[in-house]
């Protein structure tokens, strides 16, 4: 499933391991955080993987890096505990507990919606037949 938002908090720019990022990178840190979170969320489920070097060098041209920078970056990320350092360094798949949390909490959503649909459905259609109200 396709996440067409992920929650961003008002104050992670306040976040240590973020700060840590951008004493490094300056504010492009940030922003290249957030939009790997983004590219994460557009693959429809919650890990990107850059284990080709075809995929790891597409990355880094939408950030306007070099894949060796990119890789760098990533690192780094993993290091201050912003991505799962043990996945990238094994398989150079990026995904984050956070991420893994709001797609959990999406896909809920998405499921209770669903089956309030269903029930309403079918409530309509007993309604629509004359079954479940009382008549004389």
């Amino acid at each position: 499933m396709n996440v067409n938002y992920f929650q961003h908090s008002v104050n992670a720019s306040s976040d240590v391991r973020l700060r840590a990022i951008m004493r490094r990178y300056g504010k492009e840190g940030y922003a290249d955080y957030f939009i790997l979170l983004e590219e994460i969320c557009q693959t429809g489920q919650p890990i990107l993987d850059l284990s080709s070097d075809l995929m790891l060098e597409g990355v880094a041209a939408a950030h306007e890096m070099e894949p060796e920078e990119m890789a760098l970056f990533i690192g780094d990320c993993c290091d201050a505990q912003l991505f799962e350092k043990k996945l990238w360094d094994e398989k150079q798949m990026l995904t984050s507990s956070s991420i893994c949390d709001q797609f959990r909490y999406i896909n809920g959503l998405s499921e209770k919606r669903a089956e309030a649909g269903r029930k309403s459905g079918e409530s309509r259609r007993k309604k629509s037949r004359g079954e479940g109200s009382e008549r004389a």
